[in-house]
Order: structure tokens, then C-alpha cells, then sequence
């Protein structure tokens, strides 16, 4: 067992590191083409941790644990609102009047 949890943990990782890589491009995307491809790989990374957990949660892996903690944090972290900066909430404002 000690190559699943390895592996699992292994997954974690790669499966944070491009979820927040998905994050970045979402967040500070220039063009719509590169938004929606940030988006993907966030979907696609949130994708294969929810399969991980599904097999640990079969298996009743030690490994469930780290990897729900990381696909639960990205998903609040793509959801976090940013601030924005004053000029541009300003601007929408005068836009709409």
C-alpha cells in the first residue's frame, strides 16, 4: 500500500500545481482564448482529483485526506472575489449611468 499513498500524494501535488497554473490563466488572462483554456485545466485538474479521491475513497486510502483538502482550496480559491482597483470599479460605474 505504501506506492498508493505514494502515488495519491503524487497526484495532490500535480493536481494543485495545475489547478492553480488553471487559476493564473483564468484570473489573468488577456484574451478570452486564454481565459477558457485556464479555465480547462482547472476543470480538468479538479476532474482527475475527484477521481483520486473517488479510488481512495474505494480503496479506504490514508491518502483521501490531502488530496480532498486540495481540490476543496482550489475550488474556493477560483471562487475568490478580488478586489478591484478603484479606477476600474469607477469607470463601470460612470459606464452604466
Amino acid at each position: 500500500m505504501p506506492e498508493l499513498e505514494t502515488s495519491l500524494l503524487t497526484l495532490t501535488a500535480i493536481g494543485g500545481l495545475l489547478g492553480a497554473l488553471g487559476i493564473y490563466g483564468a484570473r489573468s488572462g488577456r484574451t478570452t482564448a486564454r481565459v477558457f483554456c485556464g479555465r480547462l485545466l482547472f476543470v480538468l485538474a479538479e476532474l482527475c482529483l475527484a477521481g483520486g479521491a473517488w479510488f481512495a475513497a474505494l480503496v479506504r486510502a490514508d491518502g483521501l485526506v490531502p488530496l480532498g483538502l486540495a481540490a476543496g482550496s482550489l475550488i474556493i480559491l477560483m471562487l475568490w472575489e478580488l478586489p478591484q482597483p478603484s479606477g476600474v470599479a469607477g469607470e463601470a460605474l460612470a459606464d452604466e449611468a
